[in-house]
């Protein structure tokens, strides 16, 4: 579900007179015992209710049908009702029949839908290109988070552990130092190069804030969202290759376990 901008949409934000959008304990209780009195329950599986659903939104929007540049057709608000009262009606039952609370899937929704179309930026910017951007910067991140090399990064988590990345070592005469790392490091590089490669690469430029610390603490990586987390993975593991021991200072100072599990915080977030 999305909630993309609107001009002039019904609603008691617009028109203060009209009451909260709310069904009532007791409709709900009337709507189950109308389906029970007729021993209809064991009938509604989630796969029919979520059907019948679908079945009833095209019934709704056939109201709108051949209406051209009406976008109200308020001649017909009664059929309007009509048809989303068995919108409403089917995803009760829905709501029942998998003992999801409405209340709270709806609250839950509504907290993932504030992190993923920030008001501030709609605000500053209300247009439906807005939306479409925010919209499409969601569906990268989903698709990041089902690439297969999302989870070789994750589970590095598990190496640092129980392991130390590498050691500081220095050549046969004892005056060139270098870092020795342990091939899962060396692993887990190239799995960062290759999973970091698929986000568009303006995503990943302007992911972190301006002004962030060279060494963040951990506050300041919880405040990431993901393309910044991602973005300062990829940061790291590329300054090896300009500081020799840099991959090395970030596992030991705990700066890179940070950064994973914020990736996997938010990932979880975003499922």
């Amino acid at each position: 579900m999305s909630l993309p901008p609107h001009s002039e949409a019904l609603s008691s934000a617009s028109h203060p007179k009209l009451p909260p959008p709310a069904i009532s304990a007791e409709t709900a209780a009337r709507l189950l015992a109308f389906r029970d009195a007729r021993r209809w329950a064991p009938k509604h599986n989630p796969k029919d209710l979520a059907a019948s659903i679908v079945i009833e939104a095209a019934e709704l929007l056939e109201v709108f049908q051949w209406s051209g540049d009406d976008l109200e057709c308020r001649d017909k608000h009664e059929q309007m009702e009509d048809e989303l009262a068995d919108v409403f009606a089917y995803a009760l039952l829905l709501a029942d029949r998998i003992g999801a609370s409405p209340d709270q899937i709806l609250l839950k929704k509504l907290e993932k839908l504030e992190k993923k179309y920030p008001a501030e930026v709609c605000r500053r910017d209300p247009l439906l290109e807005t939306y479409e951007t925010l919209k499409t910067a969601e569906r990268t991140r989903r698709e990041m988070l089902e690439d297969p090399q999302l989870q070789r990064v994750l589970g590095f988590l598990d190496f640092l552990h129980e392991h130390s990345v590498g050691a500081w070592t220095s050549a046969s005469d004892g005056r060139v130092f270098f870092v020795a790392y342990d091939r899962a490091a060396v692993n887990f590089w190239q799995a960062v190069e290759d999973w970091t490669s698929h986000f568009p690469a303006k995503m990943l430029e302007n992911a972190l804030p301006e002004n962030f610390a060279a060494r963040p603490s951990a506050e300041d990586i919880a405040e990431l969202s993901f393309a910044g987390a991602a973005a300062l993975l990829k940061k790291i593991v590329r300054e090896e290759r300009i500081h020799d021991g840099a991959f090395l200072s970030a596992a030991e100072s705990g700066l890179l376990k940070c950064v994973l599990e914020r990736l996997q915080t938010l990932g979880r977030a975003i499922r």
